[in-house]
């Protein structure tokens, strides 16, 4: 239950204040063949007036030098409005072990599909040794891909009082981030996705991301049908 915050100062911060949003988390796990994995969160507005959710996950998947994160977009801009890399697919070990280097992409216009009634986009991790990867999820404003190396005993991110680093290994990872908004960025979301986050009282609204682990064969059909997507005029 997650409450207004404000009130009683005796109890512990997240006790205190009116409940406005239940939220539920339901997990299942698949064993046997290929491993899937299914997150439902729903939300629910508890309280006695209007509620806006705004929700955002981040996943991070295993970086592999030269695995691709494949995304079925047809606007691509990098987050900062900065220039474009020349590869935004695709993970690299840093070139020097100090310096952190992170690129956000944000991607628009992505493939849909209908699912049991939901609008569902879907990516592929594509690694070279490890298990290559689909990610589907709901539709929703904001969708970022992003790729991160580099940064091992740097001084970008330090403890206070010692003053030591606080990364002791590289931070490298590869992965996405979505939500209802912008999260913590610059308000840069997809104008084609118009959903409203706004929930009246006793109104729910359900997440759904699921990961499933692919062969080759499965890989190489969402591959194609990802490229295919992207060039089309």
């Amino acid at each position: 239950i997650y409450k207004s915050l404000k009130g009683d100062a005796n109890k512990v911060w997240y006790e205190r204040g009116e409940e406005l949003v239940k939220a539920i988390r339901k997990v299942i796990i698949i064993y046997g063949g290929k491993p899937v994995v299914q997150v439902s969160d729903t939300f629910e507005n508890v309280s006695k007036a209007d509620f806006i959710i705004d929700w955002g996950y981040h996943l991070t998947f295993y970086p592999e030098d030269g695995s691709k994160l494949i995304i079925p977009s047809k606007i691509v801009e990098e987050r900062s409005e900065s220039e474009l890399p020349e590869d935004i697919e695709t993970w690299r070990p840093a070139e020097k072990e100090k310096t952190r280097t992170e690129v956000g992409i944000l991607h628009k216009s992505l493939k849909k599909e209908s699912v049991k009634d939901t609008t569902i986009s879907k990516i592929l991790l594509k690694h070279i040794s490890k298990n290559n990867l689909s990610v589907s999820f709901k539709e929703c404003p904001y969708f970022q891909s992003w790729i991160c190396n580099g940064g091992a005993n740097s001084t970008e991110f330090t403890f206070t009082e010692s003053k030591k680093p606080v990364f002791e290994k590289n931070w490298d990872g590869i992965g996405i981030e979505l939500g209802s908004s912008a999260l913590d960025h610059n308000g840069n979301t997809d104008p084609e996705v118009t959903i409203s986050f706004n929930l009246k009282p006793g109104e729910s609204y359900t997440n759904f991301i699921e990961i499933k682990v692919l062969d080759d064969e499965e890989a190489k059909k969402l591959e194609k049908e990802i490229r295919d997507f992207q060039t089309a005029s």
